[in-house]
């Protein structure tokens, strides 16, 4: 990751002018008349990671509102289509000073694991901060073509179960959900099983399994 901090006194048009496509061009320039504190830059992705600094006007309108006008007018910097459709709200917090709203990203209405926003709006209504992964025009990269699991979320359990040596329900039942995994190529659609194997313990195993084959592609072990 590359952080780059804009100073508004010296920031021009140009300062991203080299290698970003057109329309993201735009979305930049844009941006930078705004009161940009701080831009951090994801490489593997192209899209911000972290923007800090007075992103809109003073508002009455609810945070949600807010934020989709954002992401409605610099979509092209996040590489999106369409944000109603493809940023669900997963999430508000509400502090005296302060709302933060949780997005997370879809594609052809299934989640897209890792890729979340969250929105930091004053009590004034405008955007101070906003944080996360975005991967970029998902939707061309698939030809505009959701993709089919091959097998069940109860065989997806059934499997992720024997992998790692369980083959009966003695445990907390799992929870499964599909996702798109913005890093797989090929068949990207998957499954993740969560498997809690005590109540006491303060952590759960997280393994991925593919919707076609049904094999463990990844596992890793989480707080929760």
């Amino acid at each position: 990751m590359i952080l780059i901090v804009i100073s508004m006194l010296v920031a021009s048009s140009q300062t991203f002018a080299i290698e970003k496509p057109s329309k993201m061009q735009k979305a930049l320039q844009k941006l930078e008349k705004s009161r940009v504190a701080q831009l951090k830059w994801n490489e593997e992705t192209d899209t911000p990671n972290l923007l800090t600094g007075s992103f809109s006007r003073p508002s009455n309108h609810s945070p949600a509102w807010i934020a989709y006008e954002f992401l409605n007018k610099y979509k092209a910097l996040y590489g999106l289509q369409n944000p109603v459709r493809d940023m669900k709200v997963i999430k508000v917090e509400y502090n005296p000073d302060r709302t933060f709203i949780h997005f997370q990203h879809l594609l052809f209405q299934i989640p897209v694991w890792g890729d979340k926003l969250i929105f930091e709006i004053g009590k004034d209504g405008v955007i101070r901060r906003v944080e996360g992964t975005i991967y970029p025009d998902l939707e061309k990269i698939h030809f505009n073509r959701p993709m089919h699991a091959a097998i069940s979320e109860k065989q997806a359990v059934s499997k992720a179960l024997a992998s790692i040596g369980i083959h009966n329900l003695r445990i907390t039942m799992p929870d499964c959900q599909a996702y798109y995994l913005p890093t797989r190529k090929g068949t990207p659609l998957i499954y993740v099983v969560k498997v809690r194997l005590s109540e006491q313990e303060n952590s759960v195993k997280l393994l991925f399994i593919h919707s076609l084959t049904g094999k463990t592609i990844d596992e890793k072990v989480v707080s929760g």
